[in-house]
């Protein structure tokens, strides 16, 4: 048996968040192309299943599971005002620890 966890990778602003999706909804479009299973010689080919090329997401929600408590920044402030320290800030992460947000 498995769980329902996935990590999610959206371009370079999330990757490999771990969460879980809760709804998604698609469509299959009318005018996209298919991938048929044809072979070399233009039989049946089994080995290729009829799928759409294009695949139209219309909802999804996703909860994302984070290894910290998202919160806002807890800055030192010195008396007339001006930032004494920095506190630590915790977001969600935007490259993938290479340093590159591929």
């Amino acid at each position: 048996m498995r769980g329902n966890l996935v990590k999610l990778t959206i371009g370079g602003y999330f990757y490999e968040q771990p969460g879980i999706i809760t709804s998604l909804n698609y469509e299959l479009g009318e005018d996209s192309t298919w991938e048929i299973g044809i072979n070399d010689e233009g039989g049946n080919d089994s080995s290729v299943k009829e799928l759409p090329h294009i695949i139209k997401v219309t909802s999804f929600n996703f909860i994302p599971i984070h290894n910290f408590v998202p919160r806002l920044q807890q800055n030192i402030f010195e008396k007339d005002g001006k930032i004494q320290s920095y506190g630590e800030e915790r977001f969600i992460a935007l490259n993938n620890g290479d340093n590159n947000n591929y």
